[in-house]
C-alpha cells in the first residue's frame, strides 16, 4: 500500500513539474527616479549657495540611471510567477564651486521582486501583464571632490552614504519573443504604484561612520537654517525599463 502511495505521489509530482514552463532571465535596465522632495532639496541648496555666490554651476538632479537584473520565472498554463532582483544607479548629480571643488550626489537602488501575472499568446510571442510585490532599498551617496579625489568624510555636511528601505508594489508589462525552444529575448516595463511610503523605512539614515548626523535632512529657506528634526521622506518612484535574454530550463 505504501509503495502504491509513493508511486502515486511521484507520478503526480512529475505531472505537475512537467506542466511548468521555467526559464531564467537577465539583462540591462534603464531607470527614471521620480523624487519630488529631493528636487526641492536641490532648489533650496542652490538658493542657499547663491547667497554666498559660491557656485559656478548649480546642482542639477540627474534622474536617469542604469543597471541590471536577473531572475527566474515559471508558468503553469497561462498563470505566471517569478522571483528576481535588480540593481540600478543614477548618473551623478553635481554642483561645481568657483574654487574648483565639486559636490556630488548619486542614488543606488536594490530591489527584490516577486511577480504574479498571466500570459497572452503562445510559442513565439507572449505578452505578460503582471503585479510586482517586493522590497526596495535606496541609497544616497554624497561626496565632495577635490582635484579628482572623492571624500565621503565628515568635513562635508552631506558627506556619506544614506540608506532607506520600504515595501514596494508595482505593475508591469513584459513582451517576450522566443527565437527557439532554448533562447528568447524580452522587454519589460515596471512602474511602481506607491509614490509615498509607509511608517517603516521612511527616512534616510547614514549607513557608515563618516557622518555625525543621523538623518539626511532637507534645507529650508534661509542661509544656515536646516530641518534637523525632519528627515527627508522617501516619497519616490523608480520606474524601470529592461531588455535582455531568456533561457528555457525545460530545454535541457
Amino acid at each position: 500500500m505504501k509503495i502504491k502511495i509513493l508511486i502515486g505521489l511521484l507520478t503526480f509530482s512529475n505531472l505537475v513539474i512537467g506542466q511548468i514552463d521555467a526559464n531564467i532571465y537577465g539583462g540591462f535596465s534603464a531607470n527614471y527616479l521620480q523624487f519630488p522632495l529631493f528636487q526641492k532639496f536641490v532648489e533650496s541648496y542652490n538658493q542657499e549657495q547663491a547667497l554666498y555666490d559660491g557656485l559656478s554651476q548649480d546642482l542639477e538632479f540627474n534622474q536617469i540611471g542604469y543597471g541590471g537584473e536577473f531572475g527566474i520565472q515559471g508558468s503553469v498554463s497561462n498563470f505566471v510567477f517569478g522571483f528576481g532582483g535588480s540593481q540600478t544607479k543614477t548618473m551623478a548629480s553635481k554642483a561645481t564651486f568657483k574654487i574648483g571643488d565639486t559636490r556630488g550626489f548619486q542614488f543606488k537602488s536594490y530591489t527584490f521582486d516577486m511577480i504574479v501575472g498571466f500570459r497572452i499568446g503562445e510559442d513565439k510571442f507572449q505578452l505578460i501583464p503582471y503585479l510586482d510585490f517586493g522590497t526596495q532599498a535606496l541609497q544616497i551617496h554624497s561626496w565632495l571632490e577635490y582635484d579628482g579625489v572623492k571624500s565621503y568624510g565628515s568635513e562635508g555636511r552631506y558627506n556619506g552614504v544614506w540608506t532607506s528601505w520600504r515595501l514596494m508594489g508595482a505593475g508591469g508589462l513584459k513582451f517576450q519573443y522566443n527565437f527557439s525552444d532554448f533562447v528568447g529575448m524580452y522587454a519589460d516595463f515596471n512602474f511602481p504604484i506607491n509614490l509615498k511610503t509607509g511608517a517603516k523605512g521612511s527616512t534616510f539614515t547614514h549607513s557608515d561612520n563618516t557622518t555625525s548626523g543621523e538623518y539626511f535632512f532637507p534645507l529650508v529657506a534661509g542661509p544656515g537654517v536646516y530641518e534637523t528634526d525632519l528627515a527627508l521622506p522617501q516619497n519616490y518612484r523608480n520606474m524601470r525599463f529592461s531588455i535582455g535574454l531568456i533561457f528555457q530550463l525545460n530545454a535541457f
